[in-house]
């Protein structure tokens, strides 16, 4: 069994990949999306990679990172002139409210690419591997994490994850309440032209101003000077994931019938671009045996590990299969849905291939995530450890499938 080889390794692992962190961090610098930093930690890794692999190769794609989180200053925007219009034209209120809905599901929570074509082009790039078995390939097995850093969440560095949900959800909901008051402003008033609004309209116009505090917010969503470290999210990832071969060839441990590949995707913050190109590009490869993609992300709370059924504010689901195959073989893990957010395995999941998630952050939004405390110092060695010999189980389970 590859797991009785390999367990005792777990906290050997864990303090080299807490030393690697440290030096990527300290090395590279800013990693955002289509940066310098992400680009030499990318070479950094394929140098490691090439070591331990028998095929190591990079891709690259075009991305354009700052176009991800133009939705929030658009959104509230168009929803504080929605609010001034209501007072004077229900018709321009409710089209600039709608068109603040549209943009609000269809690039946050749908994560589209819909405003891309008004941003600066930049290129990322993908790092592929591959590590082929001693016998016949009969499975594959890939662990994903991404490269890149975001840059921060002001919202939640400065107030907390409460700050950060009052936010974006009552930003939607007063939109919904926008819309909804000039649709009755239309049937009471009879029409939705210009007038000023009177009465008890006039005071369900007042109402909205509850919800000027969220809009506002939004413009202070995140902070476009600042990238963070991304110790845990998710340099924890990618350390987890070279942990697995790199272990394997320091105790000359193979594996029968599974081919075990690593991906490290760039743009991973913004989206999962990086994760979007690969499936993209590889949507036609990969089908000669059963694969399996186990995307890992933010190992930082040994208590929250867990494998993800659902992803991407809930609206992808994750393979069934993949699922409880992680489940059944890392028993230590829980089962959940990711309600808040996405990894790069929603990508992988909503192009079609079999992939599900190990994360290990509580949904209540600690403070280090997505803020500055998510430094190379805030590593949990634990975590890291425990989430490897997950890994190692999930090998031994595909390949004695």
């Amino acid at each position: 069994m590859i797991y009785d080889a390999l367990k005792e390794k777990r906290d050997e692992v864990a303090a080299k990949a807490r030393d690697n962190i440290a030096e990527i961090c300290e090395r590279f610098g800013a990693r955002d999306a289509g940066s310098e930093g992400e680009k030499q930690t990318a070479e950094y890794f394929e140098g490691r990679l090439k070591a331990v692999c028998d095929d190591v190769k990079t891709e690259k794609f075009s991305v354009a990172p700052d176009a991800y989180f133009a939705w929030a200053s658009i959104v509230a925007s168009l929803a504080l002139l929605s609010f001034v219009a209501y007072f004077f034209s229900a018709l321009v209120s409710i089209l600039l409210a709608v068109i603040g809905v549209v943009v609000y599901v269809i690039q946050f929570i749908a994560s589209k690419h819909f405003f891309d074509p008004l941003y600066k082009v930049k290129t990322s790039q993908n790092v592929t591997a591959v590590k082929n078995p001693s016998g016949e390939i009969k499975n594959r097995l890939f662990f994903v994490a991404h490269i890149d850093a975001t840059k921060e969440w002001t919202l939640l560095y400065r107030l907390g994850g409460g700050a950060m949900d009052f936010a974006i959800i009552s930003s939607l909901i007063g939109l919904v309440y926008l819309v909804g008051a000039n649709i009755a402003n239309w049937v009471i008033v009879g029409g939705l032209g210009a007038s000023i609004a009177s009465g008890a309209m006039l005071i369900v116009g007042l109402v909205a101003i509850a919800f000027l505090p969220g809009w506002i917010c939004l413009y202070f969503l995140i902070n476009p000077k600042r990238v963070i470290d991304g110790a845990n999210e998710d340099l924890s990832g990618c350390e987890v994931a070279l942990a697995v071969l790199e272990s394997m060839k320091e105790q000359g441990v193979e594996v029968q019938n599974t081919q075990i590949g690593v991906i490290l995707t760039g743009s991973g913050s913004v989206g999962q671009r990086g994760a979007e190109a690969w499936c993209e590009r590889h949507k036609n490869d990969y089908n000669d045996v059963p694969t399996t993609f186990v995307c890992l992300d933010t190992l930082r709370e040994t208590e929250a590990l867990r494998v993800n059924t659902k992803e991407l504010n809930g609206f992808v689901k994750n393979d069934a299969s993949v699922v409880n195959l992680i489940s059944k073989s890392a028993k230590s893990l829980t089962k959940g849905a990711l309600t808040l957010g996405a990894t790069d395995s929603a990508e992988f999941s909503r192009q079609g291939f079999k992939s599900a998630s190990i994360t290990g952050y509580s949904q209540r939004c600690p403070q280090y995530l997505h803020t500055r405390y998510d430094s190379f110092d805030n590593v949990n060695d634990k975590c890291i450890a425990k989430a490897y010999e997950a890994c190692v189980r999930i090998v031994d389970a595909v390949d004695n499938k």
